[in-house]
């Protein structure tokens, strides 16, 4: 048979060697017949090293510099089509970051040369910049190998401060004192005394009726406004809707003048009326300022009504942008986060609405694992993955239920970790403050990460928003006041405002150290992973066992004096008090704490030990349905041996303890439940108070009774590993092990290894024996 198989090779070697060499000889000759016709006019493009400039030859991280070049026709022939440069950050084949969009010269005639430029903000250290002409080869030369230029640059690194939790509070402080200085209708005086709204100056920085300079003006609240209670309310609700949301989760009350106009205003004073508007932004911003507030009573209709709008604007590809066709990656970030808002609050999602966004998002998702503005190539900030939109889209799949070891999502955490920077937004020239709030958000998502490749996000960035804010409170816009999404930037910010503190990005940077993220109307307490433990599962009538339960802060909400009660039996039906109701004196969002208490076993036979939250119902919670869990434990008789003789239920079978042995059919039967769906496992199968953080399944049985099980099936065994890691073979004898369980009226059975993954294999594990190896005691 290897004889065969040999010459079946051997000849298929012979049929494809022989064309590739007639091929070869044939593409010489093509060669050669080219060569012969060189005379026909082709263009050449190169890129001119002496014209490559930076603004700034030695900048810091963070820093805006300039990229110039020349692009030089040195070919026979003039283009006439669009000649694109590209800049880019690192080798283009080994996963360069491109800078910006792609320049455009509109034609280059034979000889003639164009300056392009890109602008850009390094990282630290030394960058090669890779310069292409014709990056795409859309145009024929005559020499296609010389289109490329690399020059290095090297950055300092940005040294901050380190800030306090101090600083950091008082930093919020003046943010939003600021913020309340910005709210009202402004409007700047031109010196021919014409109205310029705020918006028109950031934009023009002139008179947009008669032209004259508005440098040195200041801006003026006007007297009699027609749209009070907003901030900059000329250009739509979406930002006061942000400042108010920005107040709400630093802790302001919805009582505050500030909020009550801000709220107002959404609700009466916006150029459109709210049940009017067609942008999902302002909707989603909407529903993250009244939830905010934490009244679900008052604004529930609203909130609801609101993402009913968000549902139906979603495109039939599943994302959302302007209108309800053509989706982008910066509406889903508001939209998204907006409707996980108002699930936290209990407004019923439908799974579709996830399922599409899920699958836009995934569907975006470029090779290198980031997104862009809207997946195609091209982008009014970036055409290629950049900071701002792979944290949205990561922060996206974290709220529709795909984690971190989603394929999707965690490719998307790589790249920001591998492209993670504090000084600017990875891949974009602009956008560098809400860049940091998504990040933000994408991290605090849960399950929360609280750093990203080592480094400690939130204080790294605090850090530097502290140091950027300008002594009045505020912070700088780095963003253009409009683009285009055929990737062109219209407008910087004006002189007039280049230097002045700005609305939008004073909210985010307050909404980043402030950590806002969307919370339940109410606190919701419930259990932790671990709900009930006893620390022997099989006492003796008047033994003391002592009974642990963990309580959880399901929220971000802290709660104080949370009391706890534990019973014997149901205390609906007259179960008895286990000792005294004890009280957590505070739990801060997210926290998990334990309690104990100790009881001695009364009465043999089976006993159900409840453990009950809030008993009295004096906190106001989201729900109540997770506060009481119970647990099963069976109490012997004063002359029932600790460890129970084993009882022969019929012929060769027999029960030991919780576990059945079938001497017939050599096969011991355990009981348990399924302990983790997903996730890294180190055991397939613990006790109750085992590593069950690291185990797939829980068994409810006693050690000792399942060695001796495996003992009188006549197993023997011989020595387990000696650590973890152990390179020596482990020694006994074999056995297999099946899982079976009940769905609905079927029953399913596999064999253990079907239900573990190898994720580097991509596949189940095989099935293969276990080994018997035998028990130790430890610590004993």
């Amino acid at each position: 048979m290897k004889k065969i198989n040999w010459t079946i090779i051997i000849i298929i070697l012979i049929l494809v060697f022989i064309p590739l060499s007639a091929f070869s000889q044939a593409s010489k000759q093509k060669t050669t017949s080219t060569t012969t016709k060189q005379s026909v006019p082709m263009p050449d493009l190169i890129i001119d090293p002496k014209s490559i400039v930076f603004s700034d030859p030695s900048p810091t991280e963070g820093d805006g510099v300039t990229i110039y070049a020349n692009v030089i026709n040195k070919g026979t022939a003039d283009i006439k089509d669009d000649v694109e440069v590209r800049f880019v950050e690192g080798d283009p084949k080994e996963g360069g970051l491109q800078i910006g969009s792609d320049a455009a010269v509109f034609g280059l005639k034979s000889g003639a040369s164009a300056k392009v430029q890109v602008r850009w903000r390094p990282p630290a250290g030394e960058s090669r910049i890779f310069i292409i002409a014709d990056p795409d080869n859309l145009i024929k030369e005559s020499n296609e190998n010389n289109n490329l230029y690399i020059k290095s640059i090297k950055a300092k690194t940005w040294t901050g401060p380190k800030v306090t939790d101090e600083q950091i509070k008082e930093s919020i402080k003046k943010g939003l004192d600021w913020l309340r200085s910005q709210q009202g209708e402004f409007y700047v005086v031109c010196p021919n005394n014409h109205d310029n709204f705020l918006y028109s100056a950031i934009g023009y920085g002139k008179c947009v009726i008669c032209g004259a300079s508005l440098k040195g003006i200041e801006p003026t609240r006007a007297v009699d406004e027609k749209m009070p209670g907003g901030w900059m309310p000329e250009i739509g609700p979406g930002l006061t809707a942000l400042c108010v949301s920005a107040l709400l989760f630093a802790g302001v009350g919805e009582s505050d003048p500030a909020v009550q106009k801000g709220i107002d205003h959404l609700f009466n004073k916006t150029p459109a009326p709210w049940k009017e508007w067609s942008d999902s932004y302002d909707y989603a911003v909407f529903i993250l300022a009244l939830t905010a507030t934490g009244n679900k009573k008052e604004y529930m209709d609203e909130v609801e009504y609101a993402t009913e709008q968000l549902i139906k604007l979603q495109t039939p590809d599943g994302g959302w942008g302007y209108g309800s066709m053509v989706a982008d990656a910066a509406h889903l970030q508001y939209v998204i986060y907006g409707l996980y808002a108002a699930q936290q609050w209990g407004v019923k999602i439908p799974t579709e609405v996830w399922t599409k966004a899920v699958s836009w998002l995934i569907k975006l998702q470029r090779p290198d694992g980031g997104w862009n503005y809207s997946g195609e190539g091209m982008g009014p900030f970036a055409v290629d993955s950049y900071g701002s939109m792979t944290a949205t889209a990561v922060m996206g799949l974290k709220a529709a239920g795909l984690g971190p070891s989603n394929e999707a999502t965690k490719r998307g955490i790589d790249w920001l970790t591998k492209y993670y920077s504090i000084t600017r937004n990875p891949g974009s020239f602009y956008w560098h403050y809400y860049y940091m709030l998504s990040l933000q958000r994408a991290m605090d998502m849960p399950p929360k990460q609280d750093t990203i490749g080592g480094h400690d996000w939130y204080h790294e960035m605090a850090s530097f928003l502290v140091s950027k804010q300008m002594p009045d409170g505020s912070w700088i816009a780095d963003t253009p006041i409009s683009a285009t999404g055929l990737g062109a930037v219209v407008q910087d910010l004006s002189d007039w405002a280049s230097n002045r503190g700005d609305i939008m990005t004073t909210a985010f940077a307050i909404m980043f150290l402030i950590k806002a993220m969307p919370q339940p109307a109410k606190v919701d307490l419930g259990f932790g992973k671990q709900s009930i433990i006893f620390s022997k599962s099989d006492p003796v009538e008047g033994e003391q066992i002592t009974i642990k339960t963990s309580i959880a802060n399901m929220t971000n909400n802290p709660i104080e004096n949370v009391k706890v009660a534990f019973y014997d039996g149901d205390p609906k039906s007259a179960g008895v008090p286990i000792g005294t109701v004890q009280t957590i004196s505070s739990l801060l969002g997210n926290e998990t704490k334990e309690l104990s208490v100790a009881w001695d076993a009364k009465g043999a036979g089976e006993h159900k030990i409840y453990v009950v939250i809030d008993p009295s119902n004096a906190i106001d919670e989201a729900s109540k349905d997770n506060n009481v869990v119970f647990g099963q434990i069976f109490v012997g008789g004063k002359t029932t041996p600790a460890i129970p003789g084993i009882v022969q239920i019929s012929d060769g079978v027999y029960r030991l303890g919780k576990v059945d042995i079938d001497l017939n059919k050599k096969v011991i039967t355990l009981y348990g439940k399924v302990n983790m769906t997903a996730g890294i496992i180190e055991l397939l199968a613990c006790t109750k108070i085992g590593k069950v953080h690291e185990s797939l399944l829980v068994m409810d049985v006693e050690p000792i009774h399942l060695q001796t099980a495996l003992i009188l099936l006549g197993l023997e065994f011989g020595g387990g590993v000696r650590f973890q890691g152990d390179p020596l073979t482990p020694k006994g004898d074999k056995v297999q092990i099946w899982i079976e369980w009940n769905s609905g009226t079927e029953v399913k059975r596999h064999r253990a290894e079907d239900l573990i993954y190898d994720r580097p294999k991509q596949s189940s594990m095989p099935h293969i024996d276990w080994v018997f190896t035998g028990s130790r005691i430890k610590n004993g």
